[in-house]
């Protein structure tokens, strides 16, 4: 077994199969470039979710972590989060992929229980009774502006509240109830309704796109025990790449371009690691929803599950169905595992002896690229390569992610922030 020596955190897009692929070029990237610094174009304001990631990196994260450590030492065992479904990914992903499925302190941590506004209050109803039903839980229902608007927060908040009162005496209720979000006059009613020491006020200018290094999002994987130090640290590491003058390092530059001028239909993200599930599920999304007309599908496969059901599907297909298979790979993994010497004793596994499941998943990569190539040698296969799975590689990623989003908006002439 090969011993990694000590690697920087790093994410890379390269082609797998096309030594040539370069639909990138450095007139565009230029002309991208002096708008993006000169904030021309709709909805520019939202761009400081990236000053705000720098902030927490130059002035700390220790109000954050204050809150955190409020929340344990209140003894709760879940969180409550009335939020949306960019929220609920993104904090699955991120600690998906940092703590993996393999987590060995899960039950020791604060369980995070997400709501959101397409549950109907039938569905909070059974989620709240199951809560009741724990023994010696103790929950903090925490309510925030991304859940939608003021009427739905209210309303949302009047059921959690009228369910909880006939069991909860309503002193105590009330000191369990929360909000973190921006300041709405519109909820002003509803602010009154709680202690003012449970109100956290934040940043205005956070797009509920863009919501990775929000107050909320930081505080919510805070709690799972990940370094958010490191976290912001890996964003602003990897940000001067995004907005530098070269666009040959520019991996999210190259892989908008990749998206705008290679006219697929579909483009498949793909994990083969339980790390990168959540990842390969929210990139499709995030692609998904963007809203700029394109033509193309965005897909997620992951072979930890569907490998035997969905890929004879991917590889084969109608042959003028251009297709982009875009692989997330991971040199080091956190966790890795090698057999025991009783494999020896196992003729058909023998191929495997000493093989660690991180090698073990590398060649069924490596069998599906191959396979394709000969049934299709006409696909396109990326990867997107990330060095480990610790905390400044998966900023990163997410950096890698949104800065894809600002440059294919902005190559098709939108806005990457549209309300």
């Amino acid at each position: 077994m090969e011993i990694p020596k000590l690697r920087r955190s790093n994410v890379t897009f390269v082609s797998k199969n096309k030594e040539s692929i370069n639909f990138a070029n450095n007139e565009l990237y230029q002309k991208i470039l002096k708008q993006i610094n000169s904030l021309k174009f709709e909805n520019s304001e939202y761009l400081s979710f990236s000053d705000i990631a720098e902030n927490f990196h130059i002035s700390g994260v220790e109000k954050i972590i204050k809150l955190v450590n409020y929340f344990y030492n209140k003894e709760y065992n879940s969180l409550v989060i009335f939020t949306n479904t960019q929220v609920e990914l993104e904090f699955l992903a991120i600690k998906n992929f940092v703590l993996s499925a393999f987590d060995p302190y899960e039950e020791y941590k604060i369980k995070c229980i997400f709501i959101n506004s397409s549950d109907v209050g039938s569905l909070l109803i059974e989620k709240l009774k199951y809560l009741q039903s724990l023994k010696d839980n103790k929950s903090a229902f925490i309510f925030t502006d991304y859940f939608g608007n003021s009427n739905q927060i209210n309303n949302y908040f009047q059921i959690t509240r009228s369910f909880l009162s006939k069991n909860i005496d309503e002193k105590i209720l009330k000191n369990n109830l929360f909000y973190i979000g921006k300041f709405k006059l519109s909820l002003n009613d509803f602010y009154t309704q709680l202690n003012e020491k449970n109100i956290f006020f934040t940043a205005d200018d956070i797009h509920d796109k863009f919501v990775a290094f929000s107050d909320l999002t930081l505080f919510l994987i805070a709690t799972q025990g990940i370094n958010i130090k490191k976290f912001v640290r890996g964003y602003c590491k990897i940000l001067k790449r995004f907005i530098g003058n070269n666009w040959q390092t520019n991996d999210a530059f190259k892989f908008a371009s990749f998206v705008h001028f290679g006219q697929f239909k579909t483009i498949t993200f793909i994990s083969n690691f339980k790390e990168t599930e959540i990842f390969s599920k929210l990139f499709a999304y995030e692609f998904n929803t963007i809203n700029l007309g394109l033509n193309c599908w965005f897909d997620y496969l992951n072979f930890t599950d569907d490998c035997a059901f969905i890929a004879q599907c991917i590889i084969n297909g109608n042959i003028n169905n251009t297709k982009a298979l875009i692989n997330f790979e991971i040199s080091y993994p956190n966790y890795d595992f090698q057999f025991t010497s009783d494999i020896n004793n196992i003729d058909n596994l023998s191929d495997f002896d000493l093989l660690t499941l991180n090698d073990i998943q590398k060649t069924s990569q490596k069998t599906l690229f191959n396979y394709s190539e000969s049934m299709n040698p006409d696909i396109f296969w990326m990867n997107l390569q990330i060095e480990n799975t610790k905390e400044e590689s998966c900023a990163m990623v997410i950096a890698f992610l949104y800065w894809s989003k600002i440059f294919l908006s902005l190559i098709n002439n939108q806005s990457p922030f549209k309300n």
